[in-house]
């Protein structure tokens, strides 16, 4: 099953890549960050499933969904929205999407509604009521979600370019423990690049405690956060690389959680001492 995943955040449509990749049925053709491109890509490219975010610059995910479904019949669309309002729910079906998931609860409900929709099967997860007193204005609300998206996109930006400009090993992923993203100074810190959507890539290394102890994976800081939700700090650690080189580090986990306080994921610095030092002269002769 081939998929497009249309988001206009790279950070979520790389988390949303990580949890499809998971499942070996399913294989992503391609990425698009606006509803132009993923009309554009829906013809070029023929998936089977696109799985489309809402609110969107250029054309907004209603309204790139009514298109595709106008040009590529066959393409089945799954929404994923920040919005958990029936009425926003209603003018996604009727834009002929085939299910509907909250962003909050991606990680536990994306993989299903993708299943049942490949069997030509509806998936309605459950959507609160809109508020009988209030009429969604949907046209004002993605408007006013444009606004927003632009402003949050500029601070992604310059986000994703700070922890890109860090001396330090940066690494997030998705709840599961799947890489969503690492900063180039995680490349040089374990050899070579990681795999989006894989595993913690660190399970590729031999891991050791201080004392030269071995350090089971599923016992390393990162894994222990995600698994129970207990933060260890300032555990020093030691990773073989697959190429026999060592290097000696602190792992710093932290947990991403959502608006409801579910975690999402992870983000980790590992802090190499030997690389700190190293980074900071290179950047300083440019």
């Amino acid at each position: 099953m081939r998929i497009l995943v249309v988001d206009d955040h790279e950070l979520v449509r790389k988390g949303i890549c990580s949890v499809l990749s998971g499942e070996p049925t399913l294989t992503i053709c391609g990425e698009a960050s606006n509803g132009r491109d993923a009309v554009e890509q829906a013809q070029s490219l023929r998936p089977d499933i696109i799985v489309m975010d809402i609110s969107m610059p250029v054309m907004n995910g209603l309204e790139a969904t009514r298109t595709i479904k106008r040009l590529v019949p066959k393409t089945e669309i799954v929404i994923v929205s920040q919005h958990q309002d029936s009425e926003m729910f209603r003018q996604a079906i009727g834009a002929g999407a085939k299910a509907y998931v909250v962003k909050s609860s991606i990680s536990d409900d994306l993989l299903e509604a993708v299943a049942k929709v490949s069997h030509d099967e509806n998936y309605v997860q459950r959507i609160e009521p809109s508020d009988s007193t209030h009429t969604l204005d949907t046209k004002e609300v993605l408007q006013r979600n444009e606004a927003l998206e632009k402003t949050l996109r500029a601070n992604e930006k310059q986000f994703r370019e700070m922890l890109d400009a860090l001396p330090v090993a940066v690494y997030t992923t998705d709840a599961e423990g799947r890489l969503t993203y690492f900063n180039p100074a995680a490349i040089k810190f374990s050899g070579r690049e990681p795999e989006l959507g894989s595993d913690q890539w660190c399970v590729t290394w031999k891991l050791f405690y201080s004392d030269g102890t071995p350090m089971r994976h599923e016992d390393c800081p990162m894994a222990v956060a995600l698994k129970e939700g207990r933060i260890i700090d300032d555990v020093e650690a030691m990773a073989e690389r697959p190429d026999g080189t060592r290097v000696w580090f602190t792992p710093y986990p932290r947990l991403l959680h959502d608006d409801a306080g579910a975690v999402v994921g992870g983000i980790n610095m590992l802090m190499d001492q030997l690389l700190i030092p190293q980074t900071m002269e290179s950047s300083a002769k440019t």
